[in-house]
């Protein structure tokens, strides 16, 4: 998708590098890794959230 670069709340637009944006609902989250404790089962078949 790109690198964020300007968040336009007024204008409701979102500038990365490769282009703008428009939005309704704008989240912004940090990655984070997911952490299963050594469980191996739930790691295999666990959903987990993807970069994009």
């Amino acid at each position: 998708m790109g690198e964020l670069q300007q968040i336009d709340p007024v204008g409701k637009k979102v500038s990365t590098g490769k282009g703008t944006l428009d939005y309704d609902i704008f989240a912004v989250a940090m990655e984070t890794v997911t952490n299963f404790f050594g469980n191996q089962k739930v790691q295999k078949y666990a959903s987990v959230f993807q970069i994009f």
